[in-house]
């Protein structure tokens, strides 16, 4: 990874105003509003960042945030996006195939791809996502007047909107014509609750590339690749129409395929309801597997999601001095300079819990910083790359 300090543009100084914070809260509020046929399962396409709320309390480093053209950088302000930002399912698999020593943080941003597919039909150029439909990618620029290490701060989180989902829930049910208990909404508000599961925030920049999941459990694997109902959504898990064998999508190493014990199924079995694409019937006079063996036997050669939790991530053991903790810094600003971060929101579509029954859900994104000036005695330059 390069690690270049360029100087600011004067004419992009003099558009930002820059403002002062530390322990920054960003929060976003996100809404899902419709629904439509995607890769993993059926999504809202039109889910909106409603607002960011910037505070500031110190002068520990500077914060200007872009997106885009626009430019957020007034302190206690609301500020409500002109457009609707619609999240639909991405993945960050195949991140060796853009994820080398040769990106630029000063200008490069991370890749994500869209849709399942056979990991040799990978095209980086036809499956790549578009930033601004499927997901979103905000720029952080860092200044300090002292050597300074950025962590994310433990009260990070994507926290549910129950009382949005309960309405929402209330919404789909009088646009059915149907008219469900009080008790029944909520059942249902819970199921959308479920929507921060799969949710994601990633930071790139002079430290490296890092996925947060702010939800999860240190040690939880997410399998980038595996069987799948999508073509067509028929309740069955998809077979190829020429070996009549159960088709293996995402990433993983192909010598795989060579050794998956195959079962041929000789006796029809019902099909699932076609909400789940992780769940499904096998196909009569296809040759199957057992799904917990082939994750087992071939864990090492399947590709998981390089995930953090935020225990691992945020920087809570000692204040006193940043680089003992466990913690990996989101960027490290050298002094009288300014860095670049891009943060990156997302929803990934290999989680176990990225279902139908999210579908048009609401959440909120609470993102917060903290800043630690680099003990006295250690060289201004990033300590480590932090890599998976």
């Amino acid at each position: 990874m390069k690690n270049r300090n360029v100087e600011r543009d004067e004419n992009l100084s003099l558009r930002r105003k820059v403002f002062l914070l530390l322990g920054g809260v960003l929060s976003l509020t996100a809404g899902t509003l419709a629904t439509s046929s995607l890769a993993w399962f059926q999504v809202g396409n039109t889910t909106f960042v409603q607002n960011i709320l910037i505070g500031h309390n110190d002068a520990k480093f500077k914060l200007e945030l872009t997106r885009g053209k626009d430019h957020y950088a007034t302190p206690d302000s609301n500020y409500a996006f002109p457009d609707e930002l619609g999240f639909v399912p991405v993945s960050s698999m195949f991140q060796s195939r853009w994820y080398n020593e040769n990106l630029d943080p000063e200008v490069d941003s991370p890749r994500f791809l869209r849709g399942s597919f056979l990991s040799s039909t990978y095209d980086p150029n036809r499956d790549a996502a578009e930033e601004g439909d499927s997901y979103f990618d905000f720029e952080l620029y860092f200044s300090s007047e002292q050597d300074c290490y950025v962590y994310l701060n433990e009260g990070t989180s994507i926290s549910v909107d129950h009382n949005a989902n309960f309405l929402i829930a209330q919404a789909q049910a009088e646009e059915h014509g149907k008219t469900p208990t009080r008790a029944e909404l909520d059942e249902r508000a819970y199921e959308l609750d479920k929507a921060v599961n799969s949710a994601r925030i990633s930071f790139f920049s002079n430290m490296g590339y890092q996925i947060v999941d702010p939800n999860s459990v240190s040690g939880k694997e997410v399998f980038l690749a595996g069987p799948l109902d999508v073509h067509p959504r028929d309740g069955y898990f998809d077979c190829d129409h020429k070996t009549l064998k159960e088709i293996v999508y995402g990433e993983y190493d192909k010598t795989i395929l060579d050794e998956i014990e195959y079962t041929l199924i000789e006796e029809p079995q019902s099909p699932g309801d076609g909400e789940n694409a992780f769940e499904a019937a096998l196909s009569e006079g296809a040759y199957c597997f057992d799904r917990e063996s082939f994750f087992e036997t071939f864990s090492s050669r399947i590709a998981k999601e390089p995930s953090y939790s935020l225990d691992e991530i945020c920087f809570v053991d000692d204040r006193a001095d940043p680089l003992k903790g466990k913690a990996h810094p989101i960027c490290f600003i050298p002094a009288g300079k300014t860095e670049r971060v891009v943060m990156s929101l997302y929803v990934e579509g290999w989680d176990l819990d990225c279902i139908n029954a999210i579908a048009a859900a609401a959440f909120r994104f609470d993102i917060t910083f903290d800043g630690f000036y680099c003990p006295e005695g250690v060289a201004g330059t990033p300590v480590r790359v932090f890599k998976k």
